[in-house]
């Protein structure tokens, strides 16, 4: 089988982080709630094999479920998230495309999220607060542009150079929640930049975003930065 070296993919990864900001494009629409689409899709994929009860955890679009308790949480979850309306849509561009659907996961797998590109879904943890549940929302939704971008494990690619696209792929996500989450507490919903400090292994890119948009005034300064800051983490690069 032929390899393929990735020579250049940290530098297209931190390019990504330049293209994201000059071209997230205009606000999003009004409906706070039209971007997950029709789940027609999904079913044919037989999503009870995600989960038997996958009816009363995710949320479709086009159908109400008076048994599906996390209708509403879902909703507040895209509401909030429009609240900085430029990469909101940005993010959910890519989603839409994909028809991709949001469902709440009570199974306990020492995760907070993921993005689960079998079945399309992301999953976000029932036992995060509302404003955790946020920032893995945007989190995986921007794992959902790489996918689309073309960027996934492959044996085609020698394993060191998989190795490193994780990497850069993890630091741009990162950097891209903390931007999101700065935006936000510049419209005083503090909660998501408060709760961005309460994941133990990330605040640090958090401070070192803040540190250099109070010394620069620069978003794209600052977010390069919290990339860069993601590598300094031996528990990061370790695990």
């Amino acid at each position: 089988m032929k390899i393929r070296k990735l020579k250049k993919i940290i530098f297209v990864i931190i390019l990504l982080i330049s293209l994201a900001l000059k071209s997230l494009g205009s606000p999003a629409s009004s409906n706070d709630t039209e971007d997950i689409v029709t789940g027609h899709e999904h079913e044919q994929i037989n999503l009870h094999l995600w989960h038997p009860q996958y009816q009363e955890k995710c949320y479709f679009s086009d159908r109400d479920n008076v048994r599906n308790t996390n209708i509403e949480t879902i909703k507040k979850l895209l509401t909030l998230l429009k609240k900085e309306p430029i990469i909101s849509n940005y993010l959910l561009s890519f989603s839409k495309k994909k028809n991709t659907i949001v469902c709440i996961d009570e199974r306990d797998d020492e995760t907070r999220g993921y993005y689960d590109f079998k079945y399309n879904i992301i999953g976000l943890k029932d036992h995060l607060e509302l404003f955790e549940k946020l920032i893995i929302l945007v989190h995986e939704l921007r794992h959902i542009c790489h996918f689309n971008k073309g960027y996934v494990n492959s044996l085609d690619y020698d394993i060191d150079e998989i190795i490193r696209m994780n990497f850069a792929i993890e630091a741009d996500v990162q950097a891209i929640v903390t931007l999101y989450a700065w935006r936000m507490k510049e419209i005083d919903i503090n909660e998501v930049w408060n709760a961005i400090y309460g994941f133990e292994h990330y605040f640090d890119i958090a401070e070192e975003f803040e540190q250099e948009i109070k010394r620069s005034k620069d978003e794209m300064k600052a977010t390069y930065a919290a990339f860069v800051q993601w590598y300094k983490s031996e528990w990061r690069v370790d695990k």
